[in-house]
């Protein structure tokens, strides 16, 4: 029950993700947006002819914020506080999310892993679980700020 409560949480998520972007889509069928999203989340990451791709100032802001959150962990690190916090800094990005085209195309593909990472450390059962996430959540932000930057 817990695992299908929090995929619904995910997907949720995922949603608004999706709905809060400005990005223009031609199809109305959303099931066809959601598998139009999951191909791209197929798609490889990568730079903008060498250079990197540009994010809002509030997705840059944000991603700074998470990657605070997830160095500044210790051996005492409350788990339940982190998810928390994590989420609240994913829904300002979400929220104020302005991209559009090849950029915010690009934003998917670290943010949205980073999201099922922080549902993944929501639904571990063991430390070893959690803490697993955690470093999927390091690699997606590694490739973040490899890949953009802001103006």
């Amino acid at each position: 029950m817990k695992t299908m409560t929090n995929k619904l949480i995910l997907i949720g998520y995922t949603i608004a993700l999706f709905a809060s972007c400005t990005q223009p889509s031609h199809d109305k069928n959303q099931a066809a947006n959601n598998e139009q999203y999951e191909e791209e989340a197929e798609a490889t990451l990568h730079l903008n002819n060498g250079q990197q791709w540009i994010a809002n100032e509030e997705t840059h802001v944000g991603m700074t914020n998470i990657q605070e959150l997830i160095s500044s962990l210790d051996n005492s690190v409350n788990y339940d506080s982190l998810i928390s916090q994590l989420k609240g800094e994913t829904r300002v990005i979400i929220n104020k999310c302005d991209m559009t085209g090849e950029d915010h195309d690009q934003l998917h593909l670290v943010l949205v892993p980073i999201l099922k990472s922080i549902e993944g450390m929501a639904a571990a059962e063991d430390m070893a679980a959690k803490q697993a996430n955690v470093t999927e959540i390091e690699q997606n932000l590694t490739a973040y700020f490899k890949h953009f930057k802001t103006l």
